[in-house]
Order: C-alpha cells, then structure tokens, then sequence
C-alpha cells in the first residue's frame, strides 16, 4: 500500500511544534519514519505572511525533490496584485495541481467562503478541475456556519472538488453525513477522523471515495492518521484508495 498525504506543510508558521520550523528534510524523515511515499505540502508563510512570497518559496525548496508536490495558499487578491487567474496559471505552469484556502481565523487570508466574492475564483478552479483543500486555520474545531459555506459551495460548483481538512471534528457530524449524502465533489481528509469506526462507517454509507488520507504534519505525526486506517475493517482495495488511489484520481482531472 502506497500513501499520499494530502495535508503537509513545511517553513515558518505562528505557533511551530516543539519550538522549530519543519524543513524539508524534517518532513522526509517523518514520512520515511510512517512509510508514507508522497505528500501534498504547503508554505507556513503562505498562509499566515504573503501568498505570494510563500508560493514561491515553496517552488524553491521543493525543487529536485520528487516525493513531495506543491499546494499553493490562494487569497482574494488585493489591489495591484496578480488576479485568481494570473496566479493560477502561474502554479499550473510549475507543476501546481493543488490550492488551498484558510478562512474563519484571525490569521487566516479569508474571513468567510462568500460566492459573491469568492465566485471567480471557483468558476476559474471548477473549470480546471483543480482540487480545493480547505482549512479553518488556527487549530480550532470546524463550526456549523463554516460547514453551512462549504455546503453552498459544494452546490454552486459541483465540478469543484472540495477537501476538508479541519484540526477536529466531533460537532456538527449530521451536517457533514448530510454533505456526503449529497455531493459527490465533499471529501474528508482523515487527520481528524480517529474515533473507532469512524472510517467504516464513513466508507458503508457514503463510499470510500470521500476519503483522503492526510497527516495535518507537522502539528501531528503520521502515526495516528497511519493506525486508524491499518487498523480499519475495510478491504486491501478501500484502504488503498484512502491511502492514495482517491487523490490520485482527483489530480489526474486536472487540466
């Protein structure tokens, strides 16, 4: 079994574990430490400083390293700044298969998924199939009413896959089953799905399509992400496309 972490991050951040920044180095040794093959990785910078300066830094200290991909943060773009498009196009061009949105935090680049001002950004992304990791930065647990935003985007763009990857989920579970029910583009990284039989049930009622095997390194190690999909009852084939067969699928779309 091969894994693929969709949620890595690596540079300088507010509150660093243990004191320290993880490098590039550090992330390849916890995942050789997890037997985890690939990650999807982001700038601290990026989300908490400049998008743009954290981007590109982030091209810079990947180069040459085949293991781990790049997901560029993006934001509403100020005035004088490179549009949604510019950009995009830009990280396609560098081998940028991922975006990322924080939103909800006082750190965070957005304060609420709004259509009205967020509306070309979607349309630009749906229409590259480019999927959307989205995080409720600040270590907090996922509120209702940020849920409620990612069910109208779900059903505004159903192209657009869409990945959560919140710190902590145990409120508001109906609300998600509801989204898993009803949209097919509604994933779960599962960083945050520990509980026993979270997965199986996840998996019997919604399909193992929803799932994403993420880590949230470096707040977490991949430990807890690895066992609770080892030890899960599910098939070798459900446990694969968790591991890394679901995003492989979503990044083969892009265009």
């Amino acid at each position: 079994m091969r894994f693929f972490d969709v949620n890595a991050m690596i540079g300088a951040q507010f509150a660093p574990r243990e004191g320290c920044f993880a490098t590039v180095a550090d992330c390849l040794e916890e995942m050789d430490h997890f037997g985890i093959d690939e990650a999807m990785v982001f700038h601290g910078l990026a989300s908490e400083y400049d998008t743009r300066y954290g981007n590109h830094l982030l091209l810079d200290l990947l180069r040459g390293h085949e293991r781990l991909h790049p997901c560029w943060v993006l934001a509403y773009p100020q005035f004088g700044l490179p549009t949604f498009a510019e950009d995009l196009e830009e990280g396609l061009q560098h081998g940028v298969r991922m975006v990322r949105l924080f939103w909800g935090d006082p750190l965070s680049n957005l304060s609420v998924l709004d259509l009205d001002l967020l509306g070309g950004l979607f349309t630009l992304l749906a229409s590259r199939h480019v999927p959307v990791l989205l995080t409720n930065a600040g270590m907090t647990e996922i509120t209702g009413n940020q849920l409620v935003q990612i069910k109208s985007v779900c059903k505004a763009f159903p192209e657009l896959p869409l990945i959560l990857a919140s710190p902590k989920l145990h409120q508001d579970f109906a609300l998600i089953y509801y989204m898993l029910e009803q949209y097919g583009n509604f994933h779960l990284d599962t960083s945050s799905i520990h509980p026993t039989g979270a997965l199986e049930e996840i998996t019997r009622r919604f399909g193992v399509q929803h799932l994403i095997f993420g880590t949230n390194y470096p707040w977490c190690g991949g430990g807890q992400s690895r066992i609770a999909l080892a030890y899960a009852d599910l098939t070798d084939t459900e446990k694969d496309a968790i591991a890394s067969g679901n995003l492989r699928r979503l990044l083969e779309k892009v265009q």
